[in-house]
């Protein structure tokens, strides 16, 4: 890319699904101090092209990377129609055949590049990689977990290991037992679906030292079937924002889920981490709640973004004399001991006789009542037309349609 003209600064757009050149982009990125944007793939389709041309609106581009020169001609169509100039570079990792004028690929980047003279010891140094552990997760290579985590490892000297273009549960299992992962982050469906596999008994998960699962509300039940299914791993549940890193530390890696402090069933996420300051705040009384009330949870750290691209929704963010704050959008509570749980996100709850009602707390009692998985298991919040009352319906996914239960 330095061979090409690419220069620290530059931004680099990226719509391709997961494999090798999703996870090396993150580290070209930062080792070049590039501007990485990954995108979802699923806007070079036409029923999201709308999103597609929004997306160039907003974004310099300097450099794109999509699978083929037909989507690279689309991404050349929705500068255009928004006026806005065409990229520099455009790369096809699979080729597609594609003319010299119209994309590159990874390989001729690599050829390219091989003549030009780079202090490639200089730049590991700057990126400190190395080797250590093995830690595996599967998510989008859009969503900022990814890019997060795979940044993190590096850091710290470990190997990330992203098994398959999507999740499936025996693609994990496979990847566990051939790459002696050490280290397991996934989300808790995932978690559910590997703990149900059919071949899980007979594998051979010895080498694991820690399970993570986040991104969605946990509850005891998870916790408690991953210290029994993984007995070599401390379990826990892992935080981050999509807006900024891990506002949260997790300090109970010695102790058996069955034992933590839980919210009903409801995991903690932690307390708070150094650096960062956490409050809940009372909309009703426009004052900071006390400890052991709800509210929505707002944090000021450096780790914080400082803003929305394109100065959007400005509103969630506000000054004080303690710095700059954001609003997470999530109901949360801190209790007397400073442990910090989010019980979901504040849009989603439903006010029943001025009681706050989350989705998650309801899946947690249906599990416990009816023995149905909370993976199985969904909450909406229903308006009826004629009083404008919400209402709650439940519902059991099954191998046909989901059906009422």
């Amino acid at each position: 890319m330095i061979a090409h003209g690419v220069r620290p600064g530059s931004t680099v757009v990226t719509l391709i699904p997961n494999g090798i050149e999703s996870l090396l982009l993150p580290w070209i990125s930062a080792v070049m101090k590039l501007t990485l944007a990954p995108l979802d793939v699923c806007a070079l389709t036409s029923p999201r092209r709308i999103e597609l041309v929004e997306r160039m609106r907003t974004l310099q581009l300097d450099v794109v990377i999509v699978p083929t020169t037909s989507d690279a001609a689309a991404i050349d169509a929705a500068r255009l129609h928004v006026g806005e100039p065409l990229p520099g570079m455009r790369v096809c990792p699979d080729g597609d055949n594609a003319p010299r004028n119209s994309c590159t690929t990874l390989t001729c980047l690599a050829r390219d590049g091989s003549g030009h003279k780079i202090d490639l010891q200089k730049l590991l140094d700057t990126a400190q990689i190395g080797v250590d552990s093995v830690v595996l997760y599967s998510t989008a290579n859009f969503r900022v977990i990814a890019p997060f985590t795979a940044a993190a490892v590096w850091r710290a000297g470990g190997t990330v290991v992203m098994p398959g273009t999507a999740f499936t549960p025996e693609v994990v299992l496979d990847a566990l037992e051939r790459h002696s992962i050490t280290h397991m982050l996934l989300l808790p469906f995932q978690i559910y679906s590997i703990i149900a596999h059919p071949t899980f008994r007979n594998r051979h998960t010895g080498t694991l030292r820690t399970v993570l699962t986040g991104a969605d509300t946990v509850n005891k039940d998870l916790l408690v079937k991953m210290a029994a299914n993984f007995p070599s791993a401390a379990v826990c549940t892992a935080h981050r924002t999509t807006e900024g890193g891990a506002f949260l530390a997790w300090i109970w890696y010695d102790t058996p889920p069955g034992r933590l402090p839980y919210f009903g069933e409801i995991s903690p996420l932690g307390k708070i981490a150094a650096g960062s300051r956490l409050r809940i705040w009372n909309h009703e009384s426009g004052k900071v709640a006390r400890r052991g009330e709800l509210g929505e949870l707002h944090v000021s750290s450096d780790v914080a973004i400082r803003h929305y691209l394109g100065s959007r929704n400005e509103d969630s963010f506000y000054f004080d004399d303690l710095g700059r704050w954001f609003k997470t959008g999530d109901l949360g509570i801190i209790d007397a001991d400073g442990v910090v749980y989010v019980l979901g996100r504040i849009k989603d709850v439903v006010m029943r006789a001025g009681i706050p009602i989350t989705p998650a707390a309801l899946k947690s009692s249906i599990g416990n009542f009816t023995g149905v998985l909370v993976s199985e298991a969904s909450v909406v919040a229903i308006r009826r037309s004629f009083s404008g009352r919400s209402l709650l319906q439940c519902y059991k996914a099954t191998t046909a349609k989901a059906r009422r239960m």
